[in-house]
């Protein structure tokens, strides 16, 4: 699994980075992994059969990334994105977003100032949770977890619900929503067909046999879904 590692200095914060396949000419995919997951997790599940140029990042406080003890509202993580791409100087981008991860890159789509070509949604409904101090323990008692004490206190401090459907809506980006199976996933078929209506440009596709973790239930079909989207943009652009 052959990758480079990159730190981005967002406003102080080292964000960590690994590339795929940097040598490929499509237009780069950009990974934001779940609210404690790192990129290593995702490179673990996803990596060897990446084809196109992929970038996978940590949000602060996961990983490698620095965990800063302030900065951890939405605007704060959706900005690890938007520096990250800028930092790589692409000039378009597919965004893939995983669980949590979805609501925060849908965060930063306003900020991007590389055209967004398309939006991956991966298993989630379009809002950011309010994280409460059960789910702070119910992490902190994970074994070899991503998430730093710091973050996790940051998280719950500072998290509130807010609505991203309306970032969505005002992008022109192509959209597609990855799920599973509905007794096994995070998103209901009540909030898949919200979303179609408020997103009707919105491609569906769901994983048979797989639930909210698809990445590694089947992550060489997720790879697939997520490569034949980016070759579709491709062609059309």
């Amino acid at each position: 699994m052959n990758h480079s590692q990159r730190l981005v200095n967002n406003a102080g914060v080292q964000i960590h980075c690994l590339e795929f396949n940097t040598t490929s000419t499509g237009i780069p995919l950009i990974v934001v992994p779940g609210m404690i997951n790192s990129a290593e997790q995702v490179a673990d599940e996803i990596g060897q059969y990446l084809t196109g140029r992929t970038i996978i990042l940590s949000l602060r406080g996961r990983g490698k990334s620095d965990s800063p003890i302030f900065g951890w509202t939405l605007d704060d993580q959706a900005s690890d994105v938007t520096a990250v791409i800028a930092a790589y100087g692409f000039d378009q981008v597919i965004l893939f977003g995983h669980s949590a991860g979805a609501s925060i890159a849908a965060r930063s789509l306003p900020s991007i100032k590389a055209r967004v070509a398309g939006f991956v949604i991966g298993d989630f409904a379009p809002f950011y949770p309010p994280y409460h101090e059960q789910w702070k323990q119910h992490i902190m008692g994970l074994p070899e977890r991503q998430i730093s004490d710091d973050a996790l206190e940051g998280i719950v401090r500072d998290a509130k619900y807010e609505d991203v459907m309306a970032n969505l809506q005002q992008s022109a980006a192509s959209i597609l929503v990855i799920t599973g199976e509905p007794e096994r996933s995070a998103l209901r078929p009540e909030e898949i067909e919200k979303m179609k209506e408020r997103l009707p440009r919105a491609e569906v596709s769901v994983l048979a046999g797989c639930g909210h973790e698809f990445l590694s239930d089947d992550p060489a079909r997720a790879v697939e879904i997520l490569e034949r989207f980016t070759a579709g943009l491709e062609s059309a652009s």
